[in-house]
């Protein structure tokens, strides 16, 4: 086993930790972070063994390929943490608007009912379509 395998098996077992913690706490992000460090540890741990599949006599070869395996598990690692992110603005986002359209639903519940209903009426006409 190489550098590449080991650091694949790493970035894999973090990845399962990860989805794990994501589906039991309910949080998606965190569940897909973990799916994409579970794929990343899998394509170094297959670079790894490609390294060892060239043997010895190719090491230049091996070495260039287990750069672009660290650079691929590096871009996946950013991926998702720029996914995180983003998912973090967005829930923000949303609590904001849902707490400035609170006041509005507790006083006239019928008016925000009408509206909702209204907008999935057009929703669903525009999707249909």
């Amino acid at each position: 086993m190489n550098e590449n395998e080991l650091k694949g098996a790493v970035t894999g077992i973090r990845g399962s930790v990860e989805s794990a913690a994501g589906l039991v706490s309910g949080d998606p992000a965190l569940e897909a972070r973990g799916a994409v460090h579970r794929i990343a540890g899998k394509v170094q741990s297959a670079v790894g063994k490609f390294q060892d599949a060239l043997g010895h006599g190719a090491g230049q070869a091996s070495d260039t390929v287990g750069k672009l395996g660290d650079q691929g598990a590096e871009r996946a690692s950013r991926f998702a943490d720029q996914a995180q992110d983003l998912y973090d603005r967005a829930s923000r986002r949303a609590q904001d608007v849902a707490e400035a359209v609170e006041p509005f639903v507790r006083d006239r519940p019928y008016a925000a009912l009408a509206i909702a209903a209204g907008v999935g009426l057009i929703l669903g006409l525009l999707i249909a379509n």
